[in-house]
């Protein structure tokens, strides 16, 4: 929307620098009919505290408002006390919702305007590895245009995608029983590349790479699994365990907890923590703990 407004020169955007460094901006609407300035949305960095770059660009926006011929400038809704300070009086504002009974207007099919930048919303999703919302923007595009073929393709990639994955999580998980823990490797990153989104993948190449020993990259790659399925009772005991390892018990220990607090009869996880409790009582800063593949 406000890209639009841009387009259109309705919205009028400043930025405040120091140096090269982009710290503040302002981003308001242009009411030239009514001769109003509205500022609509602002942000800034928080490190940065003199001068105050919000009160800069208000007095910069105001500053541009009188020179080129607006009456109002509206500091919108909120009566935070720093409006106050610019002599700003207050009016009451009345928002109305209007939608149809049935509320299929908030759920409905897409409209001709927002059909292209939904396409490539989709595109910057699926490229980001949000599957399952690229394959919705799919469906709610050819929804509205069922001959929209690259929509129709992607969806078609997605599916293949998919079943790609699942092949090779089934083939690693077969080879990491085996303890053929390369291929394994190999295979858990071919699933996760064709389904960034399958925490089980993740979870297991962490399993495979705290296996091998390679502890810094194990708890990251757990760490990823949990963020896609933080009710992994087994994905927080690994993570527990790669950490006890790199001798960072506190954390460990959280680990463990939460695994527990999921599946209150986790054996392996109690075990796990009543040893780093151990080692954090004893002040020990050597040793390790035991992951599960479960």
């Amino acid at each position: 929307m406000i890209r639009r407004c841009f387009d259109d020169g309705t919205v009028f955007v400043p930025v405040m620098w120091q140096g090269d460094k982009r710290v503040a901006v302002n981003i308001n609407l242009v009411d030239r009919n009514k001769g109003r300035l509205i500022q609509f949305l602002a942000g800034r960095d928080q490190s940065v505290k003199r001068p105050p770059p919000g009160f800069v660009l208000h007095l910069f926006a105001i500053r541009w408002a009188i020179e080129n011929g607006f009456k109002i400038y509206d500091f919108g809704t909120g009566n935070f006390s720093y409006k106050y300070d610019f002599g700003a009086e207050e009016i009451l504002v009345r928002r109305y919702r209007i939608a149809v009974q049935s509320g299929d207007n908030l759920r409905g099919p897409l409209d001709a305007l927002s059909l292209a930048p939904a396409w490539g919303e989709t595109l910057r999703i699926k490229a980001r590895g949000g599957l399952s919302a690229a394959e919705s923007g799919c469906r709610a595009i050819l929804a509205f245009d069922p001959g929209h073929g690259a929509a129709r393709k992607l969806q078609e990639e997605i599916e293949s995608d998919r079943e790609e994955a699942a092949a090779a999580l089934a083939e690693a998980i077969r080879r990491h029983r085996d303890g053929q823990l390369e291929e394994a490797d190999r295979l858990y990153r071919d699933a996760v590349k064709w389904n960034p989104e399958n925490a089980l993948a993740w979870h297991y190449l962490g399993l495979t790479l705290y296996q091998r020993g390679m502890l810094q990259q194990a708890a990251k790659i757990l760490n990823k699994a949990l963020e896609l399925d933080p009710l992994s009772a087994a994905a927080h005991n690994n993570l527990g365990s790669a950490l006890a390892r790199l001798d960072r018990l506190p954390e460990a220990l959280k680990s463990y907890e939460r695994a527990l607090e999921l599946k209150p009869d986790y054996a392996q996880a109690s075990i796990n923590l009543a040893a780093t409790r151990t080692r954090i009582g004893a002040g020990e800063q050597h040793g390790g703990a035991s992951g599960d593949g479960n």
